[in-house]
């Protein structure tokens, strides 16, 4: 899990390098204010989530934290690439039932009872296209906002124990438990963007979706003593709020964050 996050994180970092190297001689020398302008947005977004489909016989709801870099042009058209981690505390799914006792406790490596933590991790990473639709706001750079995309989903269930160490849930074993899944996934979102005519309130809120193409990616599963080869459709549904820090240039003044 570790290496995926930094695999996420270096494209996030270069796709963000290569829009800024593109756009640098492109970017709108016009007012916000009352002009549709050529911009780069950096994100982070806040979210929660609700299982569907598949996903929701193995998690609950989860929140996801995380970020994006889009370009949107002088006609409002916008392209992108955006991340999220997910974190969740339910989990449905008796992964560890072979190595507990009847109670559902396990047993540290001194012969004491240890009650797990089971949590749900993972991240999406998607391209979107989008378009803003002015309808209303303070200026035409604000309004309706569509995405539409495509990328990666993965999850997995994280089990812990803060106290005590329990030899046969980890290392490597934890692999014949975690149920780690991944696949393709399409995105949606729809929502209202407000974006400041000169301060540094730049925000969006809205709906998203998550429809994905999964499969185990293990091996071997212990509690199931074989390898799971089913075809899964995972699907998220949630709400998602959006702080932008737009980056554009200003007619002989060079560039501003607002």
């Amino acid at each position: 899990m570790e290496q995926s996050k930094v695999t996420v994180f270096n494209a996030v970092v270069l796709l963000s390098m290569i829009f800024l190297i593109i756009g640098q001689e492109t970017l709108a020398q016009s007012s916000v204010k009352d002009s549709v302008i050529s911009m780069f947005t950096i994100d982070l977004n806040l979210g929660f989530q609700s299982p569907a489909g598949d996903l929701a016989n193995r998690f609950g709801s989860n929140a996801a934290l995380g970020g994006g870099v889009h370009y949107k042009t002088e006609r409002n058209w916008e392209i992108g690439m955006e991340t999220q981690f997910m974190f969740g505390s339910r989990v449905n799914d008796p992964v560890t039932s072979i190595t507990a006792t009847a109670d559902g406790y396990h047993i540290d490596q001194n012969g004491n009872f240890v009650n797990l933590l089971f949590l749900e991790r993972g991240f999406t990473i998607v391209g979107t296209i989008g378009k803003v639709i002015p309808l209303f706001g303070p200026n035409p750079n604000s309004g309706l906002i569509i995405r539409g995309g495509a990328g990666l989903l993965q999850h997995k269930i994280l089990l812990e124990s803060r106290v005590n160490d329990v030899p046969q849930l980890e290392g490597d074993y934890l692999k014949g438990y975690d149920r780690l899944t991944n696949g393709l996934t399409l995105h949606e979102f729809i929502g209202y963007r407000y974006m400041g005519n000169n301060r540094f309130i730049n925000i969006t809120i809205g709906f998203e979706g998550y429809q994905a193409f999964t499969q185990s990616r293990r091996d071997f599963d212990f509690d199931l003593m074989k390898k799971d080869d089913n075809k899964r459709n995972d699907m998220l549904y949630g709400m998602k709020l959006i702080w932008s820090f737009p980056i554009y240039r200003r007619a002989s003044t060079g560039y501003y964050i607002n």
